[in-house]
């Protein structure tokens, strides 16, 4: 994406220039175009609404720019920018080729034909946590909430990850520490101010710390502190009361890189969150919680599986990771056969599969792309089944994992989170093929 003068995206646009801004009462304020030139972003700053609009213009087979694409209400115009850029990217460089595509061709669906595309983002629906502290959290009710918006697990496993060389600030406004993990020479080094947003909000109250470690008897006497797996604060004293959050070098990581935490750190985080996995599962009928109490299969993998390090036990290692939607968008084209009643349908998201089916349909996705160890089905006829996505007829369904995690099996490995589109993608066409589209 590159900005452009007023004036060249003027003579750009042609006549579609005042065809498409005769009914804005507001001011534009940037311009850009495509690296390959073949679209056309504006964002406008709407009077009417005191709020900021993003408006794509693509170049058709007669070289004129025309209106592709258009979002309005933004109410920052760093979203709205934001969302030029994403489009960009997807159109040029992303999953949204075909359309730019035939866009650009002028040509039409197969006759008789709707193309409908299903685009599935998957996210954490919290951090990743060890079987030992899911133990002790998942009776939780904020954890409870958090885990109700999932229906899709991940059993996996990953060496220890630990505080090292913790340092307190003798001021109160601080911690400095270390993320080092087992059997990986790389380390973060770290500064967490204790005065913001989603920690501790009065600075006019004390913060106290509890320390927690796997090793047994471990106390912690002169600082630096080391050895150290999860880390409680408290105002003023260190009751039930009084706590306020919890963080585990996980929860640190991903809350980190999701923004909700300010902290400075240094090193390469994505090296901490490699996780091999052993069973892709779903919980649809039941709460998620409740399903993996007396899980057969992670009784079995904690029984079975051996620890990556000496010293280190299976439930520390052994970790769970908890999936949800961000977002399942779909895109519909129409030919001049179709029916005034299938694009109305299809605008008012009547034809959208229910939640459940795209869980059920996902974890197969995701069973066949990396077949787990210790899934005994291995969906090996998927796209077809019964309860998935088959009979809602998509031209594609796609995958793509948002957070910067990376799942790996003996099939390869799966990246997600690379930028804000998102990672590698599972892509299904036509209820026929499936493939691992690679980002990089």
């Amino acid at each position: 994406m590159k900005t452009i003068s007023k004036s060249e995206f003027k003579n750009l646009a042609e006549d579609s220039y005042t065809e498409i801004f005769a009914s804005k009462k507001g001011k534009i304020l940037y311009y850009y175009k495509s690296n390959d030139e073949s679209l056309l972003g504006t964002a406008l700053f709407n009077k009417r609404e005191n709020t900021y609009d993003g408006l794509i213009l693509c170049q058709d087979v007669n070289n004129s720019f025309k209106k592709f694409n258009e979002r309005i209400g933004f109410s920052y115009i760093e979203t709205a920018l934001d969302w030029i850029s994403y489009q960009f990217s997807w159109y040029t460089e992303g999953l949204g080729k075909p359309s730019l595509s035939q866009f650009q061709n002028n040509k039409s669906p197969t006759k008789n034909t709707n193309i409908k595309t299903l685009i599935n983002q998957i996210e954490l629906a919290c951090s990743p946590m060890s079987n030992y502290d899911f133990k002790y959290l998942r009776d939780d009710k904020l954890v409870q909430a958090i885990l109700r918006e999932s229906n899709l697990y991940i059993i996996a496993q990953r060496s220890e990850l630990s505080f090292e060389n913790l340092i307190v600030d003798k001021n109160g406004e601080y911690i400095k520490f270390e993320i080092h993990q087992k059997g990986n020479a790389q380390v973060l080094k770290c500064k967490l101010p204790y005065f913001q947003p989603n920690i501790a909000t009065d600075p006019n109250r004390e913060i106290h710390l509890y320390l927690g470690s796997h090793v047994r008897n471990k106390e912690f006497k002169t600082q630096p502190y080391n050895d150290i797996h999860g880390i409680k604060f408290y105002h003023s004293y260190v009751k039930p009361e009084n706590f306020i959050v919890y963080l585990s070098p996980e929860v640190f990581i991903i809350n980190w890189e999701k923004g909700y935490f300010q902290a400075e750190v240094e090193g390469d985080f994505r090296e901490f969150l490699r996780y091999k996995l052993h069973y892709i599962g779903k919980a649809t009928d039941q709460d998620i919680w409740k399903r993996l109490t007396g899980h057969e299969t992670l009784q079995d993998i904690l029984a079975i599986e051996y620890p990556f390090n000496y010293g280190s036990l299976p439930t520390h290692e052994i970790a769970l990771l908890f999936l949800k939607f961000r977002d399942n968008l779909t895109i519909s084209s129409f030919d001049e056969n179709s029916s005034p009643e299938d694009m109305v349908n299809s605008l008012l998201g009547y034809n959208m599969p229910e939640q459940r089916t795209i869980y059920l349909d996902a974890e197969k996705a995701l069973v066949k792309a990396m077949l787990p160890k210790h899934n005994k089905i291995k969906f090996k006829n998927y796209p077809k089944s019964k309860d998935g996505l088959e009979k809602h007829n998509f031209s594609s369904v796609s995958y793509t994992l948002m957070n910067p995690i990376t799942l790996i099996s003996e099939q390869g490995e799966i990246e997600g989170g690379i930028d804000y589109m998102g990672g590698d993608t599972i892509i299904v066409k036509d209820n026929r093929n499936m493939e691992i589209i690679k980002y990089k």
